[in-house]
């Protein structure tokens, strides 16, 4: 309850009480005077020497208005607090309230650099692999590939070629999954006497097309590599890194 509310039903429960107090005295005087001044009411101000003289029901008026003003106070400080608490209970749920399903998404994502259909997520940019014999993990995700393939190459800055990389003993896709993440041993990597030099890990989303002429790639000398990618392959994602090879 308000201060302001508060103020307000003890000043309507004094008046109330006054008019109250008033009006049956009136009434009281005039019943013992026997009716020889019913007809008159009189209130002093004497303290301002004004003198009112009120005539016919009013004691009976003024202490009406006496029983509704203290009905009014009653009510204001029954139904007052009983409000107020609601309010603030009302006010807090909507301050506490969880976000909905609607607003707020719990289903996982594989990441916004997945556009494409496809990306690498490592090794970061300009990483040192110091033992290239032992290789180094790649690792991905492919987003909706349909009808595409991904393939991983690994761009040599020595002879400019890019070296195919496959699980398998001939080139293929590096996944065969449309959605979902993907990893690999790239092991070796580089060659001997290396040290500290530049490939460039290429990632490659193929149409179908493009894919039948990779896996249709004839080997040099047991190596599959080429220098440029037939029509309907692009390049999605690239990782610098400098390999060291004992």
């Amino acid at each position: 309850m308000s201060v302001t509310a508060i103020v307000f039903a003890a000043v309507l429960a004094l008046a109330g009480v006054a008019c109250l107090v008033w009006g049956i005295r009136r009434m009281a005087r005039s019943q013992s005077n026997g009716g020889t001044r019913g007809e008159q009411s009189g209130l002093g101000g004497g303290a301002f020497g004004v003198q009112v003289t009120l005539n016919g029901p009013w004691p009976l008026v003024v202490s009406g208005f006496g029983v509704v003003m203290l009905i009014v106070a009653a009510v204001l400080v029954i139904v007052q607090p009983d409000s107020s608490p609601a309010a603030s209970s009302a006010s807090s749920s909507r301050v506490s309230e969880p976000p909905t399903n609607s607003t707020v998404s719990s289903s996982p994502r594989v990441g916004p650099s997945c556009g494409p259909g496809a990306s690498l997520s490592s090794p970061s940019d300009n990483t040192y692999v110091q033992n290239g014999a032992r290789g180094i993990v790649i690792r991905g995700s492919v987003c909706d590939l349909r009808n595409k393939f991904a393939w991983l190459f690994d761009w040599d800055s020595h002879d400019k070629f890019y070296y195919f990389d496959y699980p398998g003993g001939a080139p293929t896709p590096i996944t065969t999954l449309s959605n979902g993440k993907w990893h690999f041993q790239d092991k070796p990597i580089g060659d001997s006497g290396d040290n500290q030099k530049e490939y460039i890990i290429t990632l490659v989303t193929a149409s179908p097309a493009c894919n039948q002429a990779l896996l249709e790639w004839s080997n040099v000398g047991d190596t599959y590599r080429l220098r440029k990618f037939p029509p309907g392959c692009h390049i999605v994602d690239q990782r610098v890194v400098y390999v060291t090879y004992p």
